[in-house]
């Protein structure tokens, strides 16, 4: 298997009670079978609290939260499993987080997620998001052709994204175009893809009309008016309502920043081999970006804003189920009406 890491995973060490914004708060603490057996079977300083706390649902079991975090994250920002039962009583999601892993083929891309303060700070600046790769001796028998389909899919979008001759808005228009091109032309999805990583899209850019005659602030304001209010209405439910301290951008621009988003966008959910969500997944990242620059409206740290809205909408099917909602009931979705609304 051919293995790609990037630079900010091995660098990544979590600062615990240094942390701004706790993974211990703000959303669902799910706890797998093994971990839960033990919290069951523990009779000292936390017995009590782990049967009034430790409960399961059909998703299975989960912390009960207290005031919208972690009942076990003490006074002093540390965790009262780690005090009481030790580093190997932590649940899976605890031990992991914020690392993350996808396999296509015979490929596996190792990163960080960005809804960790402390990851996002390492990949948005640096070296973060540099691959170092390898090889190793695991095989998948049944990768068939998504090796391949996803790796040309990644290719090609990174290489937009890169681009150091367009502006922000002008990668995110024409990655829209490709994926809706591709959207509609499926069968020819790969002869497209391949298309434009043999030739670039220098082409392309130049058909397309100029930056400054796209746009509609009545429909843009619509669009981020509805979506502030889904994004306002999620925060309130988690009780997860601020953006927490500033960081150092290390004098980077923003064209560099959302650069560097766009690529781990990229990485973390344009992995699979399915021409059908190619289109859904460009809309996503053009929303994300119109969220995020609105986020910036009130707190400049695009950093901050970036990792936020990541910690709200990366890990919850039911929230992002909910802004799909927003977007695909209102036909944000449509072409016309994503590329008037980037900003």
């Amino acid at each position: 298997m051919h293995i790609k890491v990037i630079k900010a995973y091995k660098k990544f060490e979590c600062i615990a009670s240094g942390c701004g914004d706790s993974c211990c708060d703000g959303w669902r603490i799910d706890i797998d079978e093994n971990s839960a057996y033990l919290y069951k079977k523990h009779t000292g300083e936390l017995k009590e609290m782990i049967e009034q706390n430790l409960l399961k649902d059909e998703k299975g079991y989960h912390f009960r939260l207290k005031d919208g975090h972690c009942p076990f994250l003490n006074k002093e920002k540390l965790c009262d499993i780690y005090r009481c039962m030790g580093k190997d009583a932590l649940s899976q999601v605890c031990t992991s987080f914020p690392r993350k892993m996808n396999i296509y083929g015979n490929s596996m891309d190792v990163f960080l997620n960005m809804s960790c303060p402390r990851a996002a700070e390492l990949m948005l600046s640096g070296d973060g998001l540099e691959m170092e790769e390898y090889e190793d001796d695991i095989t998948n028998t049944d990768a068939g052709n998504e090796e391949k389909t996803v790796g040309q899919i990644k290719e090609l979008f990174m290489n937009i994204a890169k681009a150091t001759n367009l502006s922000t808005k002008r990668k995110l228009i024409i990655m829209l175009y490709i994926a809706d091109t591709i959207k509609r032309e499926k069968k020819d999805a790969p002869d497209i893809i391949e298309t434009y990583l043999r030739e670039g899209f220098a082409e392309l850019d130049n058909s397309l009309p100029p930056d400054e005659h796209i746009k509609n602030e009545r429909i843009r304001n619509d669009v981020i008016m509805e979506l502030t209010e889904m994004y306002a209405y999620i925060c309130e439910k988690r009780q997860y309502k601020s953006i927490h301290e500033k960081t150092d951008n290390k004098n980077m621009s923003e064209e560099e920043v959302y650069e560097r988003y766009f690529v781990y966008y990229i990485l973390r959910h344009m992995c699979h081999e399915d021409y059908d969500t190619i289109y859904e997944k460009t809309v996503m990242l053009c929303v994300s970006y119109m969220m995020i620059k609105k986020l910036t409206e009130t707190n400049n740290d695009i950093v901050r804003c970036i990792q936020h809205y990541c910690k709200i909408f990366e890990h919850s099917k039911k929230d992002n189920g909910l802004l799909k909602n927003t977007i695909y009931e209102n036909g944000f979705d449509r072409f016309e009406i994503i590329i008037v609304s980037l900003q």
